[in-house]
């Protein structure tokens, strides 16, 4: 053997060796440094607060209260192990007594307390008006705490715009854990509620958005979009603007128990929402890949805020110096029950609105001498359950738009001496337009006037008034009427004459200084019981055809005389001028104690009964039970029913289903 060869051979072989252990460290060097870096994110986020501190009385399953909602945050977050940020969808302000004391300045400091770091101005904070509005933010003593946003504000006609700015900010980037989240917030564009915000002007909001888009996207790693419109104008918005990761919304009050996912440039892109009044918490999860630049969906969650939260003791005591501020402006403990109620009092669309009934009555009950009452349903205010009426269930009826830099008064009532051909107008118009009875539509609510109108059918394609009545006579023309109207509605018809040219006189107005809100406290104070009866009591639309009608309060639990439950009853009414033929009344069951579910697509039904009733006369009421099911067995808790009616001929088929929410004891 040739030793100078050997040798040779065995270093190249050691050369070799050498090479590829060079190679393998450099190959592992390089997929350590090419390991991707990614991160989790938990978005937390509510809507639509509307300043309701307590757990919501109306609310079947008792959800809600500030405390509980604090509580399950912090809860939430001590149990993360990955960054999060907790973002609010606006109308934080406006929505109940607390809101006549600092135009929401509370709320911002529970907001403070809760962890909240970024709010947008929805429409209900922006009523204050823009100098009440920007100080209210100014004096929550919340800067760099809690950022309040809209881009979409046009300041050019305003006087005080770096103040404005200073303390409403377009955007802000909040740094958790090294990750850069840029929030982008948007204020409601929508030309009913503009007025207030002069001469500031809200302007349309994808143009707004994608603008601070491209400025803030190459500055963070996660980009969220925080509006105010529309949940359907929000899916536009994701649908419309790149560069963003997330779209969370408020203002619609719609309760998403999964995002809406939109396609944007071959992403998508979650849009959420929690329903209103802090009775749900959302937690939005997103996988950002701060390698690839990257952000994905990666889940959703949305918790029912009840009793199993734990309270948190910091804002059980800004809760409680509220309510003693409260109780100093009342002159009274507005906790006191002074009135009761057999019905719960609503003013959902398509139904017996009866929070207008109240309203339109303690106005005529304030000023004695007026004929009539007219009040718009979209502007009344909260729901009460059937039992005890507090002084503050009856203050929040009505809205609290409160004049914080003129009247320091909440809307008042004025009497209108409207002329006969005006009330008409309006009547044949909004039944017209709405086709629909004119006090069960949401729309508009009446005392002291009685309509008979023959509805729109297959035969008779436009709905015709046949008589109106107002003072228990008929409508004359060339007469004048003293009319009692709130603010609200009043300014609401200037706005509808002005844009349609109707011509309509609002030239003899009188001021009575009376606020709404404290109208339907003294008028419930002097009903003990209010009943269906005396709720509809001169203020009925009737159909010329049959009208079978089934309503929430004529849903409840069957007691034998036993004490027993035996099932469901349900009353059906004919609200039309003429017999009815066979109607077929069914009744379904939803999921018992489903708070998520309760009120979404998700919620399914099975059938409890169904049953022919004979021929009902005008105003006949016929009582139907429908048995528990044997094989089912007596449901137990909060349980959903829903109840329809089905008939050849029917008047509005706005009043033909109705859903309430029965507690069945154990």
């Amino acid at each position: 053997m040739n030793h100078a060869t050997g040798s040779s051979k065995l270093q190249q072989r050691g050369l070799s060796f050498f090479l590829i252990g060079v190679l393998s460290v450099t190959i592992l060097s390089l997929l350590s440094a090419c390991k991707e870096e990614v991160v989790e994110l938990s978005v937390f986020h509510t809507n639509d607060l509307h300043y309701q501190l307590h757990p919501i009385k109306s609310d079947a399953f008792g959800l809600g209260g500030v405390s509980r909602l604090s509580g399950l945050l912090k809860e939430k977050r001590a149990a993360l192990t990955h960054p999060s940020v907790t973002l609010d969808a606006g109308d934080w302000s406006e929505g109940a007594w607390y809101y006549n004391l600092d135009a929401g300045e509370g709320m911002l400091r529970i907001f403070k307390e809760m962890g909240t770091d970024a709010v947008v101005v929805g429409n209900h904070d922006y009523l204050s008006r823009p100098d009440t509005l920007w100080a209210t933010i100014r004096n929550a003593e919340v800067e760099g705490k809690v950022a309040a946003l809209g881009a979409n504000f046009d300041l050019s006609a305003y006087d005080k715009p770096e103040e404005f700015r200073k303390y409403i900010q377009s955007s802000v980037i909040l740094e958790r854990s090294g990750l850069k989240v840029g929030v982008i917030g948007l204020s409601t564009f929508d030309y009913v509620f503009s007025f207030w915000l002069d001469p500031v002007k809200t302007q349309e909001p994808i143009e707004a958005a994608q603008k601070e888009a491209d400025r803030l996207r190459p500055q963070v790693d996660v980009l969220l979009v925080l509006s105010h419109n529309s949940f359907s104008v929000n899916e536009q918005i994701a649908r419309a603007v790149s560069g963003i990761d997330a779209v969370i919304s408020g203002h619609s009050h719609f309760k998403a128990i999964r995002p809406s996912l939109i396609e944007n440039a071959g992403r998508k892109i979650p849009v959420v929402e929690t329903g209103n009044w802090g009775r749900f918490l959302g937690e939005l999860k997103l996988e950002v890949n701060r390698t690839q630049k990257s952000v994905t969906f990666k889940g959703y969650e949305l918790t029912p805020v009840d009793s199993r939260a734990p309270a948190d003791p910091e804002v059980d005591a800004l809760v409680a110096d509220l309510d003693r501020r409260l109780e100093e402006v009342a002159g009274e403990d507005f906790r006191t029950q002074v009135s009761a109620t057999e019905v719960a009092l609503t003013h959902d669309d398509s139904r017996e609105a009866n929070l207008g009934d109240i309203a339109t009555k303690a106005y005529r009950h304030a000023v004695p001498g007026t004929v009539a009452a007219i009040e718009t349903l979209a502007l009344t205010g909260i729901k009460v359950k059937a039992g005890p009426l507090t002084v503050q269930d009856l203050h929040d009826v009505m809205p609290h738009i409160y004049d914080f830099e003129g009247t320091r008064k909440e809307w008042t009532i004025k009497v209108w001496n409207a002329r006969g051909a005006d009330l008409g107008l309006f009547i044949n118009l909004i039944t017209l337009t709405n086709t629909l009875a004119l006090d069960r539509t949401g729309f508009f609510a009446h005392d002291g006037i009685e309509v008979v109108y023959e509805p729109k059918t297959d035969a008779n394609p436009v709905a015709k008034i046949k008589e109106i009545r107002v003072g228990g006579e008929i409508l004359d023309v060339a007469k004048r009427y003293p009319v009692a109207i709130l603010d609200g509605t009043l300014m609401a018809l200037r706005i509808a004459s002005e844009k349609f040219y109707l011509g309509v006189d609002f030239s003899q107005l009188q001021e009575t200084g009376i606020e709404g809100p404290q109208a339907v406290i003294q008028y419930g104070k002097s009903i003990p019981l209010f009943t269906e009866a005396n709720l509809r009591a001169g203020a009925r639309t009737f159909t010329t055809i049959a009208d079978p009608a089934v309503h929430h309060y004529g849903i409840r639990e069957a007691i034998g005389v036993d004490g027993e439950s035996q099932g469901i009853e349900v009353d059906v009414t004919n609200l039309g001028l003429a017999q009815t033929k066979s109607v077929k009344l069914t009744c379904l069951l939803g999921k018992a104690n489903d708070a998520l579910v309760h009120g979404t697509s998700d919620q399914e039904y099975e059938l409890l009964g169904e049953t022919e009733l004979t021929g009902l006369r005008s105003l006949e009421t016929q009582k139907w039970i429908f048995p528990w099911k044997r094989w089912v067995g007596r449901p137990e808790g909060i349980q959903p029913v829903k109840c329809r009616v089905e008939s050849s001929v029917d008047g509005y088929p706005g009043n033909s289903e109705a859903e309430t929410v029965l507690r069945l004891a154990p």
